[in-house]
């Protein structure tokens, strides 16, 4: 994950803490100090299908 203030790759993650249907994750860049928070979130994607009609042979 980049820095935002310095954009620098070396960052690592200080603390992390889950609540209902999110991840939040506060991190420190090694270079310059900028401590910022993330927040992932579960996406549900509906995807739609088409039925086929059950036929009855008898």
């Amino acid at each position: 994950m980049k820095c935002p203030r310095c954009g620098n790759d070396n960052t690592r993650v200080v603390k992390t803490r889950t609540k209902d249907d999110a991840i939040t994750r506060q991190r420190c860049c090694g270079d310059c100090g900028h401590q910022f928070q993330t927040e992932e979130k579960r996406l549900s994607v509906k995807v739609a299908t088409r039925r086929n009609p059950v036929v009855a042979h008898g």
